[in-house]
């Protein structure tokens, strides 16, 4: 092979020449050994020392995508080919360029040529592609990083995220083809097309890698859209749990900017908020399961505004947002808007309800815009929560302080704020004249049409004695009454969805749905000229309404009609109470009557934050130790747990559930008896899911019975040395009856009736057991914090089993526990009795005590 330097040299004498690139063969043409060169020269003068050694070119007079070849002697010689017409599936790495000439598009490629080889040398020299800041761009993940993950490869799926789609095979890739973009860009375009405007987070990483200055870009549209001089702070929202839909079982989390425009905070009605959420059907069923736990789905990052969010959350789904406060610098903030810029446009992920959801969604755009300044990783590995995220977030730390601070008052649903309301209702009900008492329950009853004859009484009555007492009632009245009016509201929701059906739109594709996405954003300027804003709960509601509907049934005709009945009756309150605002009240001060109940409610939310646990129950361990009493003589036990999550009813947590729910899963407990060798198991549980619920809906919307229930269930296997059916694994469920419960569900009395079935083996033998249950649980706060308390449950079933002549068994089971923080430490007292009964003879009793210890979470 010939060295051609010097003839090349002579060939282009303008064109200037680094002594280590070397021009292999004889067949350069001169434009493209200039416009490599010109490419090389392009770079930073830092960059223009090309490590590694001499760095070869040899040209290929065939034709290639983007006239560039493969690397051969390693990354010693890089090949440069002519440049093919056309190249089918990147349509990112062509747009920019459609203005441009085709030789113009050619000296441009040849230029991205000599900076592809050059960025490359380096990134093998200095590594830049292995560091956090810009992994964490498009999710990238080493072989055996997560479970399944054999080879390398990025989370974010979207074409539009890389230069050109060979960026899609390595991070170092994906570093190398966008650095030949970004030193060589497409002059003419509009400002708010530009990759400045567009990629904020890879050039501003970029640029730092490279010790190159950054500067903050002039973008309009960006700008606008986040108009940083009026942002105050960036907040959390962890949505609390709902057992409506499977992806909802363990909450939702996104964001929310807050702006201020001198000394007024703008309403949160008026605000975005920032979603990460995936598109799916409407109706649950077995696809939807399966779809959303094998990647089925894709996830999105999309703004909406919050009165949408609302809609949704708080009317809709009857679902409460925890706020908590994101600490950063205004330049990390304005980070965190531009990664949520970029990856609305150009962002979609693979969605599976227990591991890529919102939660992990959230702590990689974090990790994106934040970079090296703060490390946010999952702790779990089988599933991630939103309130575990919470927890992720809250644990981490930026420039020497905490990254995430709670902040007391929540979003409440308008149900829950109705109960608070109703409370309020009644204490001013008692001090007003008592022959009115019996119109007042009336209008508090749940019988709707005896509640609007009550409003009428009760407005005479009103018109002739207007006491501020009243005034307060009436206000207090809309919010209850709005709870049963979004009740109302759901049922012609999820009615209509029913009639719709699944099969009569066109089926969802997530891979379809994100090309569009990004097609739709992407030219910016485009954009700006023709949408302003895009409204994509008003697109979805128009899509939704051309859908066809199949008839109502007789009995889904008498629910429309009962639930438009409710929001009509609600409409004509809402003028009620305007009427009698203005005949009777005024000169009231409406203000007045908000900041006083403002104050009230952080006068509250204070209290209860001070004595609440700030941790959710997520990813928790205690070990300890006791004495085992069974057949065999008291014996010392160690008492080892873990759990994925473990919230128990009456848990007073910042970042957890309601304190009315308790949900285990991958929770275990193991009771170990030591001795020489391997320890022998006294007895052992685990719960792959678990869930009781004492949540329900207001009392004035409860239509029957079993409304007043709670309810819960659980899939276990435990075993216990010298019980019957000594190992067994199955499903329980069960009703739960409220006998009374406090205000924070601290203190609570339950009764519960329902059933178990088991699969039960030992000894070579293998039998199944079912039969019914009662339970009873209580719960007595103690003084100290919040989260003090002594638990007390008992149950009692009858199993019918297979195991022998003897078919008919009874447990008995009675547990005492307490919950007592010190310090930084949980210690939990606990003592469990067994007792079993088979063929009327009382076995011998088993008793467990233990003391556990477990370190508590600080923030």
């Amino acid at each position: 092979m010939v060295f051609a330097l010097l003839a090349v040299l002579s060939a282009a004498p303008d064109a200037g020449q680094a002594p280590s690139v070397v021009f292999i063969g004889d067949n350069w043409p001169a434009d493209v050994v200039r416009d490599v060169t010109a490419g090389l020269h392009s770079l930073p003068e830092a960059l223009q020392a090309i490590p590694g050694g001499p760095l070869e070119f040899e040209f290929h007079s065939e034709a290639a995508p983007f006239g560039m070849g493969p690397w051969t002697q390693g990354h010693r010689r890089f090949h440069v080919f002519a440049l093919a017409d056309g190249v089918e599936n990147e349509r990112r790495a062509q747009w920019r360029l459609e203005g441009l000439s085709p030789e113009a598009q050619a000296q441009l490629w040849r230029k991205r040529a000599g900076i592809h080889a050059v960025l490359q040398r380096w990134d093998d020299d200095a590594h830049f592609s292995t560091r956090t800041s810009w992994r964490s761009l498009n999710g990238w993940l080493r072989p055996l990083e997560r479970t399944f993950t054999w080879t390398e490869r990025a989370l974010n799926l979207a074409d539009g995220a890389y230069s050109r789609s060979l960026g899609k095979q390595s991070a170092s890739l994906d570093f190398v083809t966008f650095a030949e973009e970004y030193f060589a860009q497409a002059d003419g375009l509009p400002v708010d097309d530009s990759l400045e405007c567009q990629e904020f987070s890879k050039v501003r990483v970029l640029r730092e890698l490279l010790h190159l200055p950054t500067t903050e870009p002039h973008c309009p549209a960006f700008d606008d859209w986040a108009d940083l001089e009026h942002l105050s702070h960036l907040e959390v929202l962890l949505v609390q749990a709902s057992g409506r839909r499977p992806e909802s079982l363990f909450g939702h989390v996104l964001m929310r900017p807050v702006h201020v425009e001198a000394d007024t905070v703008r309403g949160p009605s008026f605000e975005s908020a920032i979603q990460l959420a995936a598109a799916t059907e409407a109706n649950g069923g077995l696809e939807h399961l399966w779809r959303g736990m094998t990647g089925g789905y894709r996830l999105s990052v999309v703004t909406l505004s919050q009165r949408d969010l609302e809609r949704e959350m708080l009317e809709q789904e009857q679902r409460s947002m925890r706020r908590f406060k994101l600490e950063l610098t205004r330049a990390q903030a304005r980070h965190v808007l531009e990664r949520t810029w970029e990856l609305e446009r150009r962002g979609s992920f693979d969605y599976q309800f227990f591991t890529d959801n919102c939660g992990s969604g959230l702590l990689w755009l974090l990790q994106g815009a934040l970079g090296e300044a703060a490390n946010l990783r999952a702790r779990g590995a089988l599933f991630v929560s939103p309130g575990a995220v919470v927890d992720d977030v809250a644990s981490a730390e930026i420039d020497g302080h905490p990254l995430l601070t709670h902040l007391p008052l929540d979003f409440e649903s308008t149900c829950e704020r109705a109960q608070r309301d109703d409370d309020r209702r009644r204490a001013l009900e008692a001090d007003l004249p008592a022959e009115w008492a019996a119109v007042f329950a009336a209008a508090r009853g749940p019988d709707e049409r005896q509640r609007v004859h009550a409003r009428a009484k009760l407005a005479k009555l009103t018109r002739q004695h207007p006491t501020l007492a009243m005034h307060e009632w009436w206000a207090l009245t809309v919010r209850v009454e709005q709870c049963t009016a979004d009740l109302a509201e759901r049922t012609l929701h999820e009615l209509d969805l029913l009639r719709v059906g699944q099969h009569q739109g066109p089926p969802l594709d997530g891979e379809r749905d994100a090309t569009s996405r990004e097609r739709q954003f992407e030219r910016e300027s485009h954009l700006q000229r023709h949408l302003m804003t895009l409204d994509r709960a008003e697109q979805a509601e128009k899509e939704l309404a051309a859908l066809p509907r199949r008839a109502a049934t007789e009995t889904e005709r008498e629910d429309i009609t009962r639930a438009e009945q409710t929001v009509a009756n609600f409409d004509a309150l809402v003028e009620l109470h305007a009427a009698l605002v203005r005949e009777k009240f005024p000169e009231v001060d409406g203000h007045a009557f908000l900041e006083a109940e403002q104050a009230r409610l952080e006068s509250d939310a204070t209290d209860r934050s001070s004595h609440a646990f700030p941790a959710s129950g997520h990813w928790r361990a205690s070990a300890g130790g006791g004495v085992w009493n069974g057949a065999d003589g008291a014996k010392p036990v160690i008492v080892l747990t873990t759990s994925g999550l473990l919230e128990e009813l009456g848990d007073q947590r910042i970042r957890g559930f309601q304190s009315a729910v308790n949900l285990r899963v991958l929770d275990g407990e193991l009771w170990l008896l030591p001795k020489w060798g391997w320890p022998e198991v006294a007895q052992s549980r685990f719960t792959l899911f678990g869930l009781r619920s004492l949540m329900r809906a207001p009392a004035w919307t409860m239509e029957s019975v079993f409304s007043q229930l709670g309810f819960g269930a659980e899939l276990t296997a435990d075993t216990r040395k010298g019980r019957v059916l000594e190992n067994r694994s199955g499903v329980s469920a069960e009703a739960l009856a409220i006998v009374g419960k406090n205000k924070r569900t601290s203190a609570f009395l339950i009764f519960g009736l329902g059933g178990s079935a088991f699969a039960s083996w030992g000894d070579a033998a293998f039998s199944g057991a079912a039969g019914p249950s009662l339970s009873a649980s209580a719960r007595i706060p103690l003084p100290g914090h919040g989260g003090n308390g002594l638990r007390l449950e008992a149950k009692y079933q009858a199993l019918v089993h297979t195991g022998g002549r003897a078919g008919w068994l009874e447990e008995l089971e009675a547990r005492a526990s307490a919950d007592l923080a010190v310090g930084p430490v949980l210690v939990s007292p606990r003592v469990v009795v067994a007792m079993q009964r088979q063929a009327g003879l009382l076995l011998p009793w088993t008793i467990g005590a233990s003391l556990q210890f477990e370190a508590l979470a600080q923030r």
